[in-house]
């Protein structure tokens, strides 16, 4: 007879009953606010369970485990759970089992408050478990002592944990746990002084066996030493301080292929900082010895050898060269072809992925060391090699190994990636690419890869740090140069079959601002004036062998208007006459929402200079360009020429949350609308037929068609039940959600989004009607809100909307529109 199936909840990992259906309930929530129901409901019931006066102790066990386990899917509980805190306490002092007393213990470490009241009555169970004669009780306290270590708590407990009978204690575990806790008490900021002193830890270290216990001593010392609570007086200390770590190190027969051994050469190396040549001997001695002993250079022998380079670098141990250097020629120059290699030529002198980043980060520590005549041809060969990897971390480690050793490697290999890109050769495939592509995708994958891989050589070559000379300003000016050259590089190359005209590189856009972001304020704004004040160099472009583009880069004019809003700092009027001309320059592009990027930018640039806002000049600019757009650019083109016309700039940058091009291009949108309702109601009132020298699609007034059109399209059917239930909906006050955002083109047939007129525009925002990522998208999102987890959906009424997505994040745009230019005609929708 089979045996019956056992309960679900001992199958399912669930602690108790209560456990199980809580996780069932989570497991069949349909929403995220079905979940948070549940986790509620769970927690009202959790009150009441230890509300209950004389609760059993398994009963509180288990419910503490539930509790745990809803802070981990639900961080922030309103009241911080303090009701359950009592309960817990008394688990953990009274718990009828060693299982019920950690639950208590753990409960507490992780929800009790630092200097919280009630660590005041965790003392005496503390103190209790610490002179208990069970070792598993004594870790139980010296683990919550770790964990919540307070001021209270140290006086206390100091001179139990200072004592024998626990720095001799036979467990190595409460030995360890001793040792962290009086760090934890004592080396944190405002503690009181340490309890032991160095000789009395130095005399453990030599009578310890444990290799944690060893760790945990070898760590404490070096903070002793770094924090200067004992700090190394005298050289004679310091000889007798290295001889006793080394002497340890032999008894203990530490092995460099322990992690163990890591610990002993790093500090070692801390010691070793002011010392004499007599004690920089005596180390090299030791760490040579250990050298030796390495074979396979695999796991903790790779980072041994990667620490005693590292020793090279910080104290100038010649000793320690060569020994260091032959083991990294035998990283670069294995005696069996590599498994991974992508070619059996290539394989010849490629070395493992894991060997090959290994070798670069020690040939990076060793610096200058290594280039002086050591490298043979092969190792040289596999070093240039990594230009060429798939991976991408080998070649950042190559890069940043050739920057340092000589800074016109990079430059060079930067060209070289250039002159690819204009003369579609020698290109770099991506690993992904089936090898059936045909000729036209793996160019169009080739110069993708290609391009990619340009950035970053200006990356590194332009990070801040990893020259001493290379100064933030010229660092900034370097890097957009770089990119300039690099975009206009794009535009100027052969065009593949199939590529759009005026398509960006969002990829790119998104890697050089997220960069930007990240680096300096000085940084930010010298590549900005760069990008924005300096046209190409007529050097570079006589070397070009393509004619060059008769139309800006698209993808370059993205990062200008990006920069532009956000960080250009012009400290003239002339510089911001001269990055006005780029970006008019830029409103040529093919790309309608390329267009409307740099149109928001042109506003900010006038916003640094009062004269510009108020030139002539830049008023007719922007109107001749505004002709030949599309009836979706013309009315953003109608706005900004409104807010210039009406001295309304300063208005729009007190109304803009940030500099940022959607903050931005809110903020006009709103000062725009506002505006103009007061100046079409003040016409309006004054006269009832507008002027005939007032156009109809003019921002100031409208005027509807004397008669309505007619129809294009087939009445609709009926209302359905679904339709009428909305209606009585909206009519008792609450409306149904607006569906206007739902996408339907009315574009004549023949017309794509960018197509129409000499500047090619387009009828419908560009944001909206595109199931792909938009062009500007990168530029127009913040950097706090790419990685904020999601963001708010606002409801969508009679606004104008500017939908952005990227990587399953959204950004609405939201501003009160009345809609001026709204047309009868259904050929020119207008965005809702």
């Amino acid at each position: 007879m089979p045996r019956p199936p056992l309960p679900p909840y001992l199958t399912s990992g669930a602690s108790s009953r209560a456990h199980h259906s809580l996780l069932v309930r989570l497991h069949d929530a349909i929403s995220t606010q079905d979940e948070h129901s549940a986790i509620a409901a769970e927690l009202d019931r959790c009150k009441r369970v230890l509300g209950v006066s004389n609760q059993s102790t398994s009963k509180v066990a288990e419910t503490l485990v539930v509790l745990l386990h809803i802070t981990v899917l639900q961080r922030e509980v309103a009241d911080g759970l303090e009701w359950a805190l009592v309960p817990a306490l008394q688990l953990a002092a009274g718990g009828r089992s060693l299982k019920e007393r950690r639950i208590g213990y753990l409960f507490l470490s992780e929800r009790l408050p630092p200097n919280h009241e009630l660590g005041l009555l965790l003392i005496n169970t503390i103190r209790k478990d610490l002179t208990s004669s069970t070792p598993s009780h004594v870790l139980l306290a010296l683990h919550t002592i770790v964990k919540l270590p307070s001021h209270d708590l140290s006086p206390a407990v100091t001179p139990i944990l200072a004592s024998k009978p626990l720095l001799k204690h036979k467990e190595a575990a409460i030995r360890q746990r001793t040792l962290q806790a009086l760090v934890a008490l004592h080396l944190s900021p405002g503690a009181q002084p340490f309890p032991l002193s160095m000789s009395r830890i130095i005399k453990y270290l030599g009578a310890e066996s444990d290799a944690s216990v060893l760790a945990a001593l070898l760590r404490l010392i070096g903070r002793l030493i770094k924090t200067g609570v004992h700090p190394i007086q005298t050289e004679d200390e310091r000889v007798y301080l290295v001889e006793r770590i080394i002497e340890s190190a032999r008894l203990n027969n530490v092995s460099p292929d322990r992690q163990l051994a890591l610990d002993y050469i790093r500090l070692l190396g801390q010691i070793l900082e002011a010392a004499s040549d007599t004690l920089r001997a005596m180390v090299e001695q030791y760490v040579v010895a250990r050298l030796e002993g390495l074979r396979d250079l695999k796991g903790w022998e790779g980072a041994y050898l990667l620490e005693a380079c590292r020793l090279v670098a910080q104290h100038s141990t010649s000793s320690l060269v060569d020994p260091c250097f032959h083991l990294v020629s035998r990283l670069l120059s294995p005696t069996a072809p590599a498994s991974s290699s992508l070619s059996p030529t290539a394989s010849v002198l490629a070395p493992a992925p894991d060997d090959h980043v290994l070798a670069l980060r020690c040939l990076e520590q060793l610096k200058d060391e290594a280039w002086g005549g050591r490298m043979g041809e092969r190792q040289m060969g596999a070093v240039m090699q990594g230009l060429n990897s798939p991976d991408n971390t080998i070649r950042r480690a190559t890069l940043k190994l050739l920057h340092q050793a000589d800074p016109s490697l990079t430059r060079t290999t930067f060209d070289h990636l250039v002159i690819s890109l204009r003369n579609n050769s020698d290109l770099h495939l991506p690993f992904s690419l089936p090898p059936d592509a045909d000729i036209e995708r793996k160019t169009r994958a080739g110069r993708t890869e290609t391009a990619g891989r340009a950035l970053e050589v200006a990356e590194i070559r332009t990070s801040e740090g990893i020259t001493p000379a290379w100064a933030p300003e010229q660092a900034g000016g370097e890097y957009a140069g770089m990119i300039r050259e690099l975009m206009d590089a794009l535009q100027e190359g052969p065009p593949s079959e199939g590529d759009e005209v005026g398509a960006v590189w969002e990829e790119g856009v998104s890697t050089v601002l997220r960069l930007v972001q990240r680096r300096s304020k000085t940084f930010a704004g010298s590549f900005a004036r760069e990008i924005l004040l300096n046209p190409l160099d007529q050097e570079t472009l006589s070397s070009s062998s393509s004619p060059p583009s008769p139309l800006p880069s698209p993808t370059l004019a993205v990062i200008r208007s990006s920069v532009a809003c956000e960080h250009a700092a012009l400290t003239s009027e002339e510089e911001a006459r001269r990055a006005l001309e780029t970006l008019l320059s830029d409103l040529d592009t093919p790309s309608g929402s390329v267009q409307e990027l740099v149109l928001v930018a042109l506003l900010a640039i006038c916003a640094t200079a009062s004269a510009l806002a108020q030139s002539e000049e830049v008023v007719v600019r922007l109107k001749g360009k505004k002709a030949d757009r599309s009836a979706y650019l013309q009315k953003r083109f109608a706005q900004a020429l409104f807010v210039l016309e009406e001295g309304l700039l300063d208005e729009v940058v007190t109304a803009a949350k940030s500099r940022t091009l959607p903050d931005f291009l809110a903020a006009m949108i709103r000062v725009h609308a506002s505006h103009a309702k007061t100046s079409s109601s003040r016409t309006n009132s004054g006269s009832a037929t507008p002027p005939a020298s007032v156009s109809a699609n003019s921002a100031l007034a409208f005027s509807p068609p004397a008669q309505p059109r007619q129809l294009r399209y087939d009445a609709y059917a009926p209302p359905s039940a679904s339709t009428a239930a909305s209606t009585v909906s909206a009519r008792s006050g609450h409306m149904p959600r607006d569906d206007r955002s739902r996408s339907t083109s009315r574009a004549p047939a023949g017309r794509n989004r960018d197509g129409g007129g000499g500047g090619g525009g387009f009828s419908e925002s560009p944001f909206r009607t595109s199931p792909s990522i938009s062009a500007g998208e990168f530029a127009l999102l913040d950097a706090e809100a790419t990685e904020s987890a999601g963001m708010i959906r606002h409801p969508q009424s009679n606004h104008e909307t500017l939908g952005l997505a990227l990587d399953g994040l959204s950004l609405d745009v939201h501003a009160q529109d009345p809609d001026p230019f709204a047309s009868e005609d259904p050929r020119t929708p207008t965005m809702r």
